[in-house]
């Protein structure tokens, strides 16, 4: 991510670039939301594989301007192949590992994307995603940012023999689902499953 800095300047002459033109590190932790709710555990169907992370001026093109992040696997046996999992990558010892981007202009607006991905490819399609607008970090400031990923293009599973949501399941039809950049979630619209599913 070293390149952001000079592709603000490139790109967008109002950055602030005084002295080393850049502000703290920023501290990126992430959290999923599955059919348990919110858990910061990295779903299974994710171990080995990347975060696609792209922090950027609001203009800026993501598919030029992100980095992939090892996700890593717990059972690892070298601390490269741990990548999340590592001990120290739990950077403010609050028990959830963090990452640092580095060279993030100051006083201009950012946006955050964030892909979960299987493999490092264009098309591979991601399992999870988010996104924020208007971060703005300040000179010298030191932050971390907890990032919410929803499942993209995910189901729940179903009893086929039933064919209705189990009786505990409260979920939504047709809502759409945003994180906040607080890491609450917001659910919108969308209708209640109480009525019987049927194919």
């Amino acid at each position: 991510m070293a390149f952001i800095g000079a592709a603000c300047a490139a790109l967008l002459p109002a950055c602030q670039q005084d002295g080393d033109g850049t502000a703290e590190p920023l501290g990126i932790r992430v959290q999923f939301l599955t059919d348990e709710g919110l858990s910061s555990q990295i779903p299974e169907s994710l171990y080995g594989g990347y975060l696609n992370v792209c922090i950027a001026p609001l203009e800026a093109d993501c598919s030029i301007a992100s980095t992939f992040v090892a996700i890593g696997r717990p059972d690892a046996l070298t601390e490269e192949e741990l990548g999340l999992f590592n001990p120290a990558a739990d950077i403010d010892g609050d028990g959830r590992p963090e990452r640092d981007f580095k060279d993030l202009p100051y006083d201009t607006d950012l946006k955050v994307e964030i892909t979960a991905v299987v493999n490092i490819t264009t098309d591979d399609p991601p399992l999870y995603s988010a996104q924020f607008r208007g971060i703005r970090l300040a000179k010298g400031e030191r932050r971390f940012l907890t990032v919410t990923l929803s499942p993209v293009n995910q189901f729940a599973a179903f009893d086929p023999l039933v064919l209705q949501a189990p009786e505990d399941f409260s979920g939504r039809l047709g809502a759409s689902v945003t994180g906040l950049p607080d890491g609450r979630v917001l659910l919108a619209g969308g209708f209640d499953f109480g009525a019987p599913l049927t194919i």
